[in-house]
């Protein structure tokens, strides 16, 4: 179950691949109730998230993932503090960064329309070839994934830090 995802996101922090494939689960189940929210929460997938975040934040599918799993996670107020508590404020302010620095970047080149074509061209081709899909594809989303939760917790950030075990809607 539970336990034995997170435990394999643990073993095998390196591996960008289970990385994203656990967090793909992960956020099917924060996607089901409130309660399953809190009994994330409460394992400690805030934690592996985080960790996961901060090892691969240029990783289209690990920050799209990981980004949308602490947004739903974001939706029950008493899971809010520990969000904070683990950095994950941080953690969004710098993907917010990255995200401007990457759009201002192609803004700038007058190549900026070529190199567009040439990355899709190559997109189609890793996708072709059984790749992945495209970082930049996933930026839109982890933008607005990313803004929710700032918000979340800043709506929530009033609400005591209790320690996780006593999670409590």
């Amino acid at each position: 179950g539970l336990d034995g995802i997170l435990g394999t996101l643990r073993v095998r922090p390196e591996d960008v691949t289970i990385q994203a494939a656990g967090l793909a689960v992960l956020l099917a189940l924060s996607a089901r109730s409130v309660l399953c929210i809190q009994r994330l929460a409460t394992a400690g997938a805030h934690e592996v998230v985080a960790a996961a975040l901060r090892r691969f934040p240029r990783d289209g599918k690990v920050t799209a993932r990981a980004t949308g799993l602490l947004a739903n996670m974001s939706n029950v107020p008493c899971v809010c503090p520990v969000l904070q508590q683990c950095g994950v404020c941080a953690i969004a302010a710098s993907l917010l960064e990255d995200i401007a620095a990457g759009e201002a970047a192609a803004a700038r080149g007058a190549d900026a329309a070529a190199a567009a074509v040439a990355r899709a061209v190559e997109g189609e081709e890793r996708q072709s070839q059984g790749g992945g899909e495209d970082d930049e594809s996933a930026a839109p989303f982890v933008q607005d994934f990313v803004q929710y939760l700032l918000a979340n917790l800043q709506e929530h950030q009033s609400l005591s830090g209790g320690p996780v075990g006593s999670l409590t809607m």
